[in-house]
């Protein structure tokens, strides 16, 4: 999970929430009506997100994601279904006919009211230190809240853990010069967008750079 840092909100949100505050029905499905105000609601945020997938960190595109609530809508009060705080981007597109067992598919209307406080939310400033990831693609939390997510978003189910390995697979085969120029890579967007598992490919090629400057050490001391 990679922090997003929320943005204003994009304009036409804005004004379709003015527009429309009081009306008997504001609520989400109201703005979803909206094709215009949607679609602006829609670009910035791929764009706040660097178009990964706020539980996954999936590589997204325009055809490929759906506006998902933070907070689920069955728990709103009226108008935080709207709210530009509680709405992300994330894998798959809308409408799938069948359900994936992680991601926001498997989080459903998770967490209730009295669950929040075991929700890492990707808005929390340190949730990426609240997950380790193994260099066979596998994830860890570091407290009980973490591990809930962990089970609660599925972010263990095989299919997730054999891309997130077979993404990290190539960076540990990079010499000591190349890792560091390739962390560098992955740390930084290319066209407003970021490497799919970033979050997961930067903790383990700064272990693995750790562990090729010891290695390095190491033999400087024995030639010593």
């Amino acid at each position: 999970m990679r922090y997003i840092q929320k943005q204003h909100p994009p304009r036409l949100l804005t004004e379709w929430i003015q527009k429309n505050k009081h009306d008997i029905n504001f609520n989400y499905d109201l703005l979803r009506q909206d094709k215009t105000a949607i679609q602006s609601l829609s670009e910035a945020l791929l764009k706040e997100q660097y178009y990964l997938c706020a539980y996954t960190g999936l590589r997204l595109d325009n055809s490929t994601f759906h506006i998902e609530h933070l907070k689920p809508q069955e728990y709103c009060e009226r108008g935080e279904d709207v709210d530009y705080k509680n709405l992300v981007a994330c894998y798959p597109e809308p409408n799938r006919p069948s359900k994936l067992l992680y991601g926001a598919h498997k989080k459903d209307n998770w967490p209730s009211p009295e669950e929040e406080k075991d929700f890492v939310s990707p808005l929390n400033p340190v949730c990426e230190n609240k997950f380790q990831f193994t260099k066979d693609g596998k994830i860890k939390g570091v407290d009980n809240s973490a591990n809930t997510t962990i089970e609660k978003l599925g972010l263990n189910h095989s299919e997730l853990v054999d891309l997130r390995k077979s993404s990290l697979k190539p960076l540990l085969e990079l010499k000591r010069s190349k890792a560091s120029k390739r962390l560098s890579e992955i740390n930084t967007p290319s066209d407003g967008k970021l490497e799919d598992f970033c979050f997961a490919k930067k903790q383990v090629l700064e272990k693995q750079i750790n562990k090729l400057e010891a290695i390095i050490q190491s033999k400087g001391r024995k030639q010593t």
